[in-house]
């Protein structure tokens, strides 16, 4: 219950910057984007964008990317560029679902089948996605939609792809030299070489699965994703990765099936590309990933 008009004002651009990692749908919670001022316009208008002459300080204010391998299509009045192999469906004409990342191998084959992990939850969350709607689900109830949330697979943002990230060296440092990463660049550099030790996998939890070439991809990408995904929601006001979360991953090492600290690089991303002074992170999951808190201190 909000008495003064201005603190309401001064919530809504506090809950805009805390649900970066948050994806509603328009259809599902309609009265939730009513009060953050959505309207139910396209996500792309729910913010006010800057004039393309004040979008920093460039003279336009197309898409711009990290590599050259990104689609030639454009999305106008952005204000910060997009670190993405592929663009996903145009948030400014997207009247269903704020902007999704997914990369593809998120999950891989040749999992065991009875490991405590389940790497397949990601591949089947995109599904679910793009294909859970009352036709597929006829016994569900609670669907009330007609179509799935996600029209196809294209419409997801996909991160960089694994070589392009280990270019930026304020993502993840493998240079003993270099001062502005949040992880111990040792460690990255043992963990993408797979010269983890015994005891370090074990923490992890993934033992000799730890040293596979396909973990050592998705554990970067979800990276990838997480800081992409930031980026989206810096731009068009929310946005959610498919994959990451990865709260019990330390400065100089890894725990509990998490191996690199998405938030905490994705937060660092943001803190010092883009004039965000200060950051929350909602940890959701059933108990607190204690090791997210530690880079408090880097």
């Amino acid at each position: 219950r909000i008495s003064n008009p201005s603190d309401g004002a001064m919530l809504r651009l506090k809950l805009r910057s805390m649900l970066s990692c948050l994806a509603l749908s328009r259809h599902q919670s309609p009265c939730l984007l009513e009060r953050l001022g959505g309207h139910h316009q396209p996500f792309g208008q729910r913010m006010r964008m800057p004039t393309p002459s004040r979008v920093c300080n460039r003279d336009s204010a197309d898409f711009k990317f990290s590599t050259a391998r990104s689609s030639s299509s454009t999305i106008e009045t952005q204000r910060f560029p997009l670190d993405a192999s592929r663009l996903g469906l145009n948030p400014q004409h997207n009247q269903v679902h704020a902007p999704l990342v997914y990369h593809e191998q998120y999950s891989f084959h040749g999992w065991p089948e009875k490991h405590t992990f389940p790497m397949d939850k990601f591949a089947r969350t995109a599904h679910a996605l793009v294909t859970t709607c009352r036709a597929t689900q006829p016994d569900c109830s609670s669907l009330t939609t007609s179509r799935p949330l996600v029209n196809q697979m294209q419409d997801f943002f996909r991160p960089l792809e694994m070589e392009d990230v280990l270019t930026k060296t304020s993502w993840l440092a493998t240079s003993d030299n270099a001062d502005d990463a949040v992880i111990d660049a040792t460690f990255v550099r043992r963990f993408l070489d797979a010269e983890l030790s015994t005891e370090e996998c074990r923490r992890i939890g993934f033992r000799e699965q730890t040293s596979r070439p396909e973990l050592i991809e998705r554990t970067v990408l979800e990276v990838a994703g997480t800081v992409l995904a930031c980026q989206l929601a810096m731009n068009f006001g929310i946005a959610a990765n498919v994959a990451g979360g990865t709260h019990h991953a330390h400065p100089s090492g890894g725990a509990g099936y998490t191996i690199l600290n998405d938030l905490a690089v994705a937060s660092h991303v943001m803190l010092t590309n883009t004039g965000v002074d200060r950051i929350l992170v909602i940890d959701t999951d059933v108990h607190q990933g204690d090791d997210t808190a530690k880079f408090g201190a880097v």
